[in-house]
């Protein structure tokens, strides 16, 4: 430590990054060294500490010490920074991380989601021509091309279709004949909509491929139906064509990327899960894709598959599981090198997020190997603390409540002159009590301390053992509040004390070594806060 604070006053343009010392559009609020502090930095740090909250609770004297807050911190990563904490493997893989995954998002974003909005013109034209009419149709769903050829040839032959749909079918609705009950626009997929909604009464589309196998669809009839009331409809018809136009783009943009980067499927195999097993043992080596720059090997592929589970399945629904990962698995590659292309991690709100989570974790590795590097509570220290005040070290009186609810004051008042002439607690709480969450179980409340009685109940403190309180009012109602039992206070155990002393002492030991290190780094780094700024900010503040 000695050695970097000797240092501490030479310029950190070099070693720190050039986003320190570039303050936002309104006035400084301070200078640490070469660098300044913002009020957008200022507010971007109070939102990290507080969960969120962007207002500040108070006026100047919050800002004021939370601007404190700030400086210390900004001393301290400048100690990380010229301990060289930013070039350590972890620090700088874990920056290349998190840029590559905010880059990725904002692409995604941009080429993908804000490029799939549902305008309210394209939902009202769906609500006029696409609720109109409902559909009746039998459907057979098998395996191969293969099979639903020869299922199509049977049919032209003059087969029954539910009997066919019954002895062929692997779909569930093989079980009423292919019946799939009446269907309306959204329900299914938009090819499957694509290939059967152009049918007419009797018609049978020829063979297509789903998810769920190759289809032959007949039509039975198509009925007109009443367009439902608009607001009703709006939300689930936004919610089809949304998910349709997202997936229609993320098709298309994956096809660009394709394009863009020329990446070509092999053809070495059919991707089988036995056709996969097998090369695995002789090639793995063997390359399915390739494009500027990359590709995809098997061995690289297969890793993580289970090819034993896709075995089970039908090959054909297996290979379109196996297709659509290949698909995927080389859109990713292709996203990766598209945000390199565009040098996505360098704009400015990426590379602002980049440089928090990156200090952040400097922050830690700081702490732990340097400021707070040994710092440690031993046994001796802990029983010393325990003897030497041992008027801390006692467990709260507490007492045990219980209570009966009614909704006015009157009746509260009969019932304690009930109670008075011996009439039971318990039995008239079951009889008259409000609260059915303690009515069953005779009041009960259980155990409280005097910091968990609320200041409307103040008065139960007062009360001996098996004395009732009278009627007190709270937003439930009335209550008369009896205490069953007091347990006094008690000294407390030191093995019962010692794990949370333990802790209180350890971050009393830490605290003081930061501030060992921040007062040292104060005194080797010029600190000068701008007054005018700071009452300007807290101006400003109150008036938002």
């Amino acid at each position: 430590m000695m050695r970097s604070l000797a240092v501490a006053a030479l310029s950190l343009v070099c070693a720190v990054p050039a986003a320190f010392a570039q303050a936002g559009a309104e006035r400084p609020l301070a200078r640490v060294g070469d660098d300044v502090v913002s009020p957008d930095e200022l507010r971007a740090e109070f939102v990290r500490r507080h969960g969120g909250h962007a207002k500040f609770l108070g006026g100047e004297e919050e800002i004021r010490a939370f601007l404190k807050i700030v400086i210390d911190r900004r001393l301290l990563l400048q100690e990380a920074y010229r301990l060289g904490l930013d070039a350590l493997p972890e620090v700088r893989s874990t920056a290349e991380r998190i840029a590559e995954k905010k880059s990725i998002e904002r692409l995604i974003k941009e080429e993908i989601d804000d490029r799939s909005k549902v305008t309210e013109e394209e939902i009202r034209a769906a609500w006029e021509s696409r609720t109109t009419e409902l559909y009746q149709v039998l459907q057979i769903v098998v395996e191969s091309r293969e099979e639903a050829a020869a299922v199509a040839r049977e049919l032209e032959a003059g087969a029954d279709f539910g009997e066919l749909a019954r002895v062929r079918s692997i779909a569930r609705s093989k079980l009423r004949g292919g019946g799939l009950g009446t269907i309306g626009w959204g329900v299914m997929s938009i090819e499957w909509e694509q290939a059967v909604f152009p049918l007419q009464p009797g018609q049978t589309s020829p063979p297509f491929e789903t998810e769920e196998g190759w289809e032959i669809v007949r039509m039975v009839s198509r009925t007109p139906a009443e367009k439902p009331d608009y607001d009703t409809a709006r939300a689930r018809i936004e919610g089809i064509l949304a998910e349709r136009t997202l997936e229609a783009r993320r098709a298309q943009f994956s096809e660009e990327l394709w394009t863009k980067y020329g990446a070509r499927l092999s053809g070495v195999l059919e991707l089988t899960p036995a056709a996969l097993s097998a090369l695995l043992q002789t090639a793995p080596e063997t390359v399915l894709v390739t494009w500027e720059g990359g590709a995809l090997d098997l061995a690289t592929f297969a890793r993580g598959l289970d090819l034993a589970a896709l075995g089970q399945l039908p090959v054909s629904k297996a290979q379109r599981q196996l297709d659509d990962l290949l698909r995927r698995t080389v859109n990713d590659a292709l996203v990766r090198r598209e945000v390199v292309a565009r040098k996505m991690a360098e704009r400015p709100d990426i590379a602002a997020e980049v440089r928090t989570e990156r200090e952040n974790l400097m922050e830690r590795i700081l702490y732990a190997d340097y400021v707070l590097k040994g710092v440690s509570v031993s046994d001796a220290e802990v029983r010393a603390w325990y003897d030497g005040h041992p008027e801390q070290f006692r467990t709260p009186e507490r007492r045990k409540m219980a209570h009966l609810v009614t909704a006015t004051r009157e009746e509260g008042e009969a019932l304690r002159a009930r109670i008075e002439r011996g009439e039971g607690f318990e039995d008239l709480v079951r009889q008259y009590s409000t609260d059915p969450a303690t009515s069953k179980k005779g009041g009960d409340l259980g155990w409280i301390t005097k910091e968990q009685v609320p200041p409307e109940f103040a008065a139960v403190l007062g009360l001996a053992s098996g004395e009732i309180s009278a009627p007190l009012q709270s937003q439930y109602g009335w209550h008369l509040m009896r205490v069953e039992a007091i347990d006094p206070p008690r000294p407390m155990p030191f093995e019962e004390a010692s794990g949370d002393l333990r802790k209180r002492l350890l971050e009393k030991k830490k605290s003081e070594e930061r501030a060992k290190w921040v007062k040292a780094l104060r005194e080797a780094t010029p600190v000068s806060i701008d007054e005018e700024a700071v009452v300007e900010l807290a101006r400003a503040s109150n008036k938002a």
